[in-house]
């Protein structure tokens, strides 16, 4: 059978450079089984709604059915794209998935959507094609929700792969590499010419309480031998310079990563490359060995310099873990990344202020304090639910649709403070933090300035000078 992925628009605002990989593995295991797929990646080419329209008419009635695969803030566009398709191929079956869906598949389903399959997408998108093709019964297909007439059947749920090592590698040839992501660098304080996102892992053990991982609790690892043939893949053929591992918790599993970096090393590869952290697993030594395997930058989600805070968010860490990792990342010579929020319920001016001493403390360059926003299952999203604070699930993620960067949108204030005041301290506390940042840099200025001049080039640099400089005023 002939299917037709479609990837919508995330940031229309923002450079894609983010490579919809999920959609890539299940491509390459129905291509597998012999059946026909292409991608239709409109983020990546940024299309209008005139040109998708278009696009369609021309090419739709190729295929026999249509996947669309997006996150919660894509809803409203996969909203008007799935009724798009329906009105114009009422015959030919719509598949919605991804994390909004995933999460929410009852409200995908009452806007254009046939099914949503539920997690991941590799074996129920499969079972799907082949029990259209073999007119069997849908019931019988385990992970998916679905319209019969009037009624909506949520099927047994799907167990995910165990063994990861048995998906091929993803169907990379499908995706404007050369075109749209490989010209795009995926971290701009690096210049590499080309550079790309990757998985390790699937799943995260931690339950933090603002967090939806739709790959389930448990962790489960594409092996070394896999990773290094994906890595020598995206080498030889893309010529791929530095990956960006998006997992959950790349190190979550300290044995398994000095496992992979052993390898890095045992096989040469010059491959630059950075994660995700977590402030209560990193030591010396794994750092060191991260960094002899050519680990630039690990991204740590510290997300409060407050123990009150990170207490309320289920973090379970300390500061004094993630002051310990961060002066520990600084030692071994990684650049490490934080992601901070405010907002969250029990936040206050006096958590607040701790935070900013936090960053002071540790010399972090923060460039967005990001508002704390309940996402659907997620614990945060439960508690409004449960309060009658989200009273229309529908209205709610149309409202997340269009808000824009949740950095600057308040969606649902949980702090101790107005609305009106949760701005306020927190603008203050971005500047406060920025100017401390770049007081602290002062003597290294001259040299950090023509380093960073020749490694993001003149229109990058001057870019992101000019917002420096706004946010320190």
């Amino acid at each position: 059978m002939k299917v037709l992925f479609i990837h919508p628009p995330v940031r229309e605002d923002d450079t894609p450079n983010n490579v919809p990989i999920g959609l890539g593995w299940i491509a390459a295991v129905m291509h597998n089984e012999g059946h026909e797929v292409e991608i239709l990646d409109i983020n990546a080419w940024r299309y209008t709604k005139e040109q998708v329209v278009a696009i369609l008419r021309n090419k739709g009635k190729d295929f026999d059915m249509f996947g669309i695969s997006g996150m919660i803030t894509t809803y409203n566009y996969m909203k008007w794209l799935q009724n798009t398709l329906k009105q114009m191929y009422p015959d030919k079956l719509v598949i919605d998935g991804g994390a909004g869906p995933t999460s929410l598949p009852l409200v995908y389903l009452k806007n254009g959507a046939d099914i949503v399959a539920v997690g991941e997408g590799e074996l129920t998108m499969l079972d799907l094609v082949e029990t259209v093709q073999n007119n069997g019964d849908f019931g019988n297909v385990e992970g998916i929700v679905w319209k019969q007439d009037d009624a909506i059947i949520t099927n047994a749920p799907r167990e995910p792969i165990q063994n990861l090592d048995e998906l091929p590698l993803p169907a990379w040839e499908l995706f404007p590499m050369e075109e749209i992501y490989l010209r795009n660098n995926i971290l701009k304080r690096y210049n590499f010419s080309r550079s790309t996102n990757l998985l390790a892992s699937r799943g995260c053990p931690f339950r933090c309480n603002f967090c939806h991982d739709g790959f389930g609790e448990r962790t489960r690892w594409f092996s070394s031998d896999y990773m290094i043939d994906h890595i020598k893949y995206l080498m030889d053929k893309y010529k791929v310079e530095y990956i960006r591992f998006d997992d959950e918790t790349f190190v979550g599993n300290r044995k398994r990563t000095i496992e992979f970096c052993q390898r890095l090393l045992d096989e040469k590869l010059e491959i630059k490359w950075g994660c995700t952290g977590r402030v209560n697993v990193m030591n010396e030594e794994l750092m060191q060995l991260m960094k002899d395997a050519g680990c630039l930058d690990v991204n740590y989600g510290i997300e409060s310099g407050s123990q009150k805070m990170l207490n309320s968010m289920q973090k379970d860490a300390t500061i004094e873990q993630a002051e310990k990792s961060l002066a520990l990342t600084r030692k071994i010579g990684i650049t490490p990344i934080v992601s901070l929020m405010v907002g969250a319920p029990g936040e206050n001016k006096e958590t607040i202020r701790e935070q900013v001493e936090f960053c002071k403390r540790n010399k972090l360059r923060v460039d967005h304090l990001f508002l704390t926003t309940p996402t659907p299952r997620t614990g945060l999203y439960t508690m409004l639910m449960q309060q009658g604070r989200i009273k229309d699930e529908e209205a709610y993620v149309e409202k997340m649709s269009t808000m824009g960067d949740f950095w600057a949108n308040i969606m649902v204030n949980m702090s101790e403070l107005s609305d009106e005041d949760l701005i306020k301290y927190r603008n203050k506390a971005e500047k406060g933090i920025h100017r401390h940042w770049l007081l602290s840099q002062w003597k290294q200025m001259p040299s950090l300035i023509a380093e960073r001049y020749r490694t993001l080039g003149p229109k990058r640099f001057f870019k992101l000078l000019g917002f420096a400089i706004k946010k320190a005023i």
